[in-house]
């Protein structure tokens, strides 16, 4: 139903789309003056993820008549790729003499190590195109980039208003036949930050509301048990959690859901997938990719089994997240540790650390002079037992100038 949905009110037209009405009315009015003979500057258009970029230039290919041509940059980096595709399809038209749109995506995807060439390739090809041309981007502003943005006109797409958005919402809702409130038209249009797809994505969930004090241990068990792909992408919304601890506790319970081999790889395959979605979100600021990453995570969990079972599970707590508090917890009691010794033997916390194996045996020996704690002790024990070499057989041989006796 969600894809469905999704796809069913993707902007056909270029009056399909939602709160753009000026970005919609410039390029118009500059693919018309393509159409009419008279070559206008490529288009950059650029805003946050969802506002309806990539849709616009569809749109307007299809409004016009005109082939279109799309690549994305984050795939094809260097540039003797980028002259490949687009060299010959800038500067001819089309089997039928027409135009032809060429829409590169992600074009701030070029600004990176992996760019060999790419950025000055598009730029070539920008001055000299005999055809129009679409650049599309998240941001634009970053320091690889200043060469092309002469070649371009900027135009920015915005985050629809939420109250646009809200009655746009709600004639879909009607149409669709969903009962939901008003209330709740207002927290989907406000939550989604402007971004279209994810309110629609939203919208389709809207019998399924989010409390925030259910208990996580019931929100997985059910998320693992049920059969209805709605249910389990909605499971996990009933706990306030971030996406990254969803995640972990989603990969800690998998092995203890599933007892089959082939129900454990399904299921950290769809993990694995929802990972890559999450370091692209990283990596791109791309967040429309969040709705994937949780699907994935979700819903491909769940479809792991083979068959419902009735058996107890017990529910763990992922162990990373305890092993991680445990060294956090831990550093930070060596840490004062070495800044009470430091403070009396005149030296900085960080000496100390790398003479802490030949300081500890003196330091243990009265560990009061340096107002030391148990925990403290403790862990400057357990750092030194964990080097390589051994203290106590380091000083056993070690020949000290005994005290002398008057």
């Amino acid at each position: 139903m969600v894809k469905m949905i999704v796809d069913k009110y993707r902007p056909k037209t270029v009056k399909d789309l939602v709160g753009q009405e000026l970005v919609v009315q410039r390029v118009s009015y500059w693919a018309k003056r393509w159409e009419e003979g008279i070559p206008q500057k490529p288009l950059l258009l650029y805003g946050r993820a969802g506002c309806g970029k990539t849709s616009l230039a569809h749109a307007i290919a299809r409004d016009m008549g005109w082939e279109l041509l799309e690549m994305n940059a984050s795939d094809t980096r260097n540039k003797s790729a980028i002259d490949e595709i687009l060299s010959y399809a800038s500067a001819q038209t089309t089997l039928m003499g027409g135009r032809r749109l060429i829409v590169i995506d992600e074009i701030d995807g070029l600004a990176g190590r992996e760019d060999r060439g790419g950025v000055s390739a598009v730029t070539t090809i920008l001055s000299e195109s005999r055809q129009p041309i679409i650049l599309i981007a998240n941001q634009v502003y970053i320091q690889k980039l200043k060469a092309l943005l002469p070649e371009t006109e900027l135009l920015e797409m915005k985050p629809v208003n939420s109250k646009t958005l809200k009655t746009y919402l709600k004639k879909i809702a009607e149409k669709e036949g969903i009962d939901i409130s008003e209330e709740r038209l207002e927290e989907i249009s406000f939550k989604s930050e402007g971004d279209v797809r994810s309110a629609l994505i939203d919208l389709t969930s809207a019998l399924f509301s989010r409390d925030r004090d259910k208990d996580i241990f019931g929100s997985i068990a059910h998320m693992f048990r049920t059969d209805d792909y709605l249910s389990a992408r909605s499971s996990l919304w009933d706990v306030d959690l971030d996406p990254d601890m969803q995640l972990l506790w989603v990969e800690e319970n998998i092995p203890n859901e599933y007892l089959h081999p082939s129900e454990i790889s399904y299921a950290f395959e769809y993990l694995s997938r929802a990972d890559v979605f999450k370091g692209r979100i990283s990596k791109r600021q791309h967040w429309g990719f969040l709705k994937y990453s949780m699907e994935l995570s979700t819903t491909g969990a769940a479809a792991a089994k083979r068959k419902p079972v009735a058996r107890f599970v017990k529910y763990k707590f992922p162990s990373y997240l305890q092993k991680m508090a445990y060294t956090v917890a831990s550093r930070m009691i060596m840490k004062g540790a070495l800044l009470k010794i430091g403070s009396v033997i005149h030296m900085s916390s960080r000496e100390v650390k790398s003479q802490l194996r030949f300081i500890a045996p003196y330091v243990l020996k009265n560990p009061e002079m340096y107002k030391l704690s148990e925990t403290e002790i403790k862990s400057i024990q357990g750092a030194i037992s964990g080097q390589s070499v051994s203290v106590k057989s380091s000083f056993a041989r070690t020949s000290y100038p005994k005290k002398k006796t008057e």
